[in-house]
């Protein structure tokens, strides 16, 4: 009974064992997890960090693009306003056409000057100044009574003179189909009066004024195409040399201006369209930067909380540190407890069975003794004596025994602490 007793208390040092290898092992992977987490948070982290620089650099170049744009705008606009301001002046008009166009602003049967009525691709828009010339500036009006009107406001005001053309009277010149032959010629592009935009009504005028002109791209074309039509036209080149009918050429260079009346309502165009385009560019930019700061100010918030949470994690991480470093300890001082146990368990095992064979060799010479017929009273009350010292021994063995029970009785209630941290580890881990 006595040996059941030992090996049962054996059994539950081994399965306290178990138990605090069972928590180690929990705690172990407690701290994997742990690691694995935090490993995701930093990555997490460092992704909102990657997505806050590149918002930034994108907010830069938005900064950046929004003051080119700005300034280009500024640049547009402050050149459309010249521009209209002296269309409105009409600047770079001599006097005479000058003061008939303010006079007569608005009134029926005025429509400006030629410069007004024609569409001019900025190619050619040297030689058609070339070959208009003076011609630029004069009036194109509906019938001849208002041509006279103007005539008579000019006389009476002595503002100088101007050229009209009525549409009533005006009739247009154009190429002859032998004369037309020259525009297929190599460098030849086109009849000038082909070559412009305009109302169909004005016609008349823009084939009187350009319809027997060649535009070439330059003299060495020019000269070969002249020949070919014997001089019975008037051409002009891309750089603005102009060979007449006849045979004469003007040539040379030619002052730069500016601006001319001929390209300005071009220009105006031109810069009407930059204007709109820039300003869409800068509204479109303007939502871009108000969105990438939305953004930005996300990726700041999502940084904080990427941070914020692996530095609860951390924290995390080192409480189940601490909680596997506990529970290893635990599981070594288990090892030992239990390793002294055992072997205090087979001490006394041993001890028992020594005592146990003395007694049954006492009980034996006992009755031995009360058999023999020689042996003495004394010797009968020696070997009680005897007897009686080695039952103390036993029983002082016995209570050997029961601290022994009660020491591993104590074992098992820091195994079950043990159980409670392994709890309480795992609570922590879940949270």
């Amino acid at each position: 009974a006595r040996i059941g007793a030992l090996k049962e208390g054996a059994g539950e040092g081994e399965r306290a064992l178990n138990a605090a290898r069972e928590r180690e092992a929990t705690a172990a992977g407690a701290l994997a997890q742990a690691r694995e987490e935090l490993d995701s948070l930093q990555k997490e982290r460092q992704s909102a960090v990657d997505r806050q620089a590149a918002l930034q650099v994108e907010s830069q170049q938005i900064s950046a693009g929004m003051q080119r744009s700005a300034g280009a705008l500024r640049e547009a606009q402050s050149r459309l306003k010249m521009l209209e301001q002296m269309r409105r002046d009409y600047e770079g008009y001599q006097n005479s056409v000058r003061e008939v166009l303010r006079r007569f602003s608005g009134k029926e049967g005025l429509y400006g000057v030629v410069a007004d009525i024609l569409g001019v691709p900025k190619e050619i828009e040297r030689a058609l100044e070339m070959a208009l010339g003076g011609a630029m500036q004069n009036i194109v009006c509906q019938r001849e009574e208002d041509a006279k009107e103007m005539i008579d406001y000019l006389r009476a005001g002595r503002m100088g003179r101007a050229t009209f053309l009525p549409l009533s009277s005006v009739r247009g010149r154009v190429l002859n189909a032998q004369e037309r032959r020259v525009l297929d010629m190599e460098g030849c592009l086109g009849a000038a009066s082909e070559l412009v935009r305009y109302d169909e009504k004005f016609r008349p005028i823009v084939e009187n004024l350009l319809g027997r002109t060649v535009v070439a791209r330059d003299l060495d074309a020019g000269i070969v195409i002249m020949r070919a039509g014997r001089h019975a036209f008037r051409l002009v080149t891309l750089e603005g040399d102009v060979m007449h009918s006849g045979g004469s050429m003007t040539g040379g260079s030619v002052s730069a201006r500016s601006t001319s009346i001929l390209s300005r309502q071009r220009e105006i165009d031109e810069h009407r369209q930059a204007v709109r385009t820039l300003e869409m560019r800068m509204s479109a930019l303007n939502a871009r930067a108000g969105s990438v700061q939305e953004e930005l100010k996300r990726a700041q918030q999502a940084m904080s909380q990427a941070s914020e949470r692996a530095h609860q994690q951390e924290i995390a991480l080192t409480r189940e540190q601490e909680g596997q470093r506990r529970a290893s300890d635990a599981l070594r001082a288990a090892q030992e407890r239990a390793q002294q146990a055992a072997l205090e368990r087979e001490q006394l095992l041993e001890s028992v069975s020594q005592i146990d064979e003395e007694l049954a060799n006492i009980d034996r010479r006992t009755g031995q003794a009360e058999e023999v017929s020689a042996t003495t009273q004394g010797d009968i009350a020696r070997l009680t004596a005897e007897l009686s010292e080695r039952r103390a021994a036993l029983e002082a063995l016995r209570g050997e025994i029961a601290e022994r029970r009660a020491a591993e009785a104590g074992l098992e209630a820091e195994m079950e602490m043990a159980r409670r941290d392994e709890i309480r580890i795992s609570g922590n881990r879940r949270e």
